[in-house]
């Protein structure tokens, strides 16, 4: 049993948690309506947070854990309008700095490839998760070639999609830009763009709670 409830801070603080085991559960669309009133005097696990990571906490544990224990995800702003993640570009990318980055970054993409299927459920049959995906770039002048060599051998390595660009290949697929100064550019051709960011946290809401 799970629930996700909007509480002010007091009432978060006298919220009773126990354990690190549990399922969530999401309620409602982004624009609030969440309860205010916890189903139980304690919880196996408290998610303190209840934007896109919070709810991306309480989907995991409810698909591992299905209903076995209970588990509060707690949101001190029930319509998100001060969320971050409801004003975020919500744009993705594999160019990092360091391998753990790029692996987490290629996670997220198959799972946001997958996610309208994964995510469907009764209650939210056709997830909008809008995820475009239109490549990232970015630019460099000369002091930052050996840089950018590096790390295009690191994020190709691990199988990211990534090209690194001359100025004149940069000026042939984007004419539009002034490459007077310009040495180098890398290019996601693959797995890099942008998604809905409100419909993403509310699919992922709805299924743990479909979940249990």
């Amino acid at each position: 049993m799970a629930q996700l409830l909007g509480l002010p801070m007091a009432a978060r603080r006298s919220l009773g948690c126990r354990g690190l085991a549990g399922s969530p559960r999401s309620a409602g669309p982004i624009s609030g309506g969440l309860p205010s009133t916890p189903g139980s005097s304690s919880y196996d696990v408290c998610v303190v947070g209840g934007g896109v990571i919070g709810s991306a906490v309480g989907y995991f544990l409810s698909e591992r854990l299905g209903r076995s224990s209970r588990v509060a995800v707690v949101e001190r702003d029930p319509t998100y309008q001060y969320a971050s993640f409801a004003r975020s570009n919500s744009c993705i990318r594999q160019q990092y700095t360091t391998p753990a980055s790029v692996l987490m970054m290629q996670f997220a993409v198959d799972f946001l490839r997958r996610a309208p299927e994964v995510l469907a459920c009764d209650a939210n049959p056709s997830p909008d998760i809008s995820f475009k995906e239109r490549g990232y770039l970015f630019l460099g002048q000369e002091e930052h070639r050996e840089t950018m060599q590096l790390l295009n051998r690191v994020q190709r390595g691990l199988g990211a999609d990534v090209d690194l660009l001359d100025s004149q290949e940069v000026a042939k697929r984007f004419p539009w830009l002034n490459t007077e100064d310009l040495a180098l550019g890398s290019f996601g051709n693959t797995s890099e763009g942008w998604f809905n960011p409100d419909g993403f946290a509310t699919a992922l809401r709805k299924k743990a709670q479909s979940q249990g």
